[in-house]
């Protein structure tokens, strides 16, 4: 029997959060151990060290937050062997590397305060704000959350339309 080569990602990341589901999440499509972790931070380098060590957790202490990333579930019910635990926490390390690489593309890095980390800043300032748009209207009221959001979506287009004109003037002088 051959191995059939997949023609579709081993990792989705879903970075949504809403109220219901408030962090990220990694599904791990593997047809052997295919599993759904979640994704969160852990400020408190004392709760940190609280959470156990495990095949199905991994834990990465950073600089200024301490992340997890914990196997909620498999997508397959499956007694494991030694052999697939080890294989599950292979695959949570590419997991992790996957989620920081989605993250990271996000901002360029070589040049933080760029225009490219503005758009980014402020997409993902509108999303998280999307996401908390309920308790946002509660605490300030509908008309001044609409019109934060209509500002944010004009920032971003300006933003947007400003980045084609440095980018028509780069390509200009290439």
């Amino acid at each position: 029997m051959q191995n059939k080569k997949r023609n579709y990602p081993l990792f989705i990341i879903d970075r949504t959060m809403t109220d219901a589901y408030p962090n990220e999440y990694v599904v791990c499509l593997d047809k052997e151990v295919g599993f759904i972790a979640k994704a969160f931070s852990v400020r408190d380098d004392e709760a940190f060290d609280l959470i156990e060590d495990g095949f199905d957790i991994l834990k990465y202490r950073g600089k200024s937050n301490n992340i997890v990333l914990k196997i909620e579930d498999y997508l397959y019910d499956v007694n494991l062997s030694n052999e697939q635990k080890q294989r599950v926490k292979t695959l949570l390390k590419k997991a992790f590397k996957k989620l920081m690489h989605v993250i990271e593309d996000m901002f360029d890095l070589d040049d933080d305060l760029g225009i490219k980390n503005q758009i980014a800043l402020m997409k993902e300032t509108l999303q998280h704000n999307m996401n908390n748009y309920t308790k946002m209207v509660e605490k300030n009221g509908k008309e001044t959350i609409d019109h934060s959001f209509r500002l944010l979506e004009e920032i971003i287009k300006t933003l947007e339309g400003q980045q084609e004109i440095q980018n028509m003037f780069r390509d200009g002088n290439k």
